[in-house]
């Protein structure tokens, strides 16, 4: 891998001048990284800002999977069970702990209507929920009063929420284990400071120093306030 290679540079490599291709590109750049012209290729040990883009660029792909999966399960949870991701209707708070078991449950408003109320509350007492009692009332409640999906397309809805649940966990499992990495790199830079700011948490401290770099390293103050987006010749700024 190579960064920092200037492509007006690269041109100057090329021994044919008329034809341009793919390989005969890739050639030029190959002959500045042999000979260690105008740039610098990447060793074996990343810098702190370098691991840090990676984690960050990381974590945000995954929030955004995370998201995609808790609208499908809303869809699924429209047909199923409509309302149950309402807390004042179904006394659970959505897609927390037992939220998440009870629509992993062969979820529909017959199973729930079908158990026993008290197995279902010391279910709930063992995820910590006030007033399980109370709380299986309302559930058994909204069941009883929703339209029920259609018989046909009840197991198949079913499924694909189950396995939807699925997903979602393991992508939270995956989000908290990339939280903890970034945590754990941020530590000891200069990066860290920026927690001290009130606003500012782990994962955007940790963005803001993977995106500036150290900042022992001079940067030229034009583009730093541009990236902070601040221009002084504009009033709105």
């Amino acid at each position: 891998l190579g960064i920092g290679l200037n492509v007006r540079d690269a041109a100057k490599e090329r021994e044919n001048q008329v034809a341009s291709t793919d390989k005969l590109d890739l050639l030029d750049i190959a002959s500045m990284l042999v000979k260690k012209k105008q740039g610098r290729t990447l060793t074996v040990d990343y810098s702190d800002g370098r691991i840090l883009r990676e984690l960050t660029h990381h974590r945000g792909a995954l929030v955004k999977a995370h998201t995609a999966s808790a609208y499908r399960i809303h869809h699924l949870v429209d047909q199923l069970l409509p309302g149950f991701l309402d807390e004042k209707q179904s006394g659970l708070t959505p897609f927390s702990k037992p939220s998440l078991w009870v629509m992993s449950q062969k979820f529909s408003p017959k199973q729930i209507l079908a158990r026993k109320s008290d197995v279902m509350a010391e279910k709930l007492r063992l995820f910590m929920v006030r007033d399980p009692d109370k709380k299986v009332t309302q559930l058994r409640e909204l069941a009883r009063n929703v339209l029920p999906p259609p018989a046909a397309l009840c197991s198949t809805l079913q499924i694909n929420m189950t396995h939807e649940i699925s997903v979602y966990e393991h992508i939270s499992d995956c989000i908290h284990d990339v939280n903890k990495a970034i945590a754990k790199q941020l530590a000891p830079t200069p990066g860290a400071m920026l927690t001290t700011v009130p606003g500012i948490g782990i994962t955007l401290a940790a963005a803001l120093y993977a995106e500036i770099g150290d900042p022992n390293r001079q940067r030229c103050l034009k583009r730093m306030s541009s990236y902070a987006g601040l221009v002084a010749r504009l009033k709105q700024t």
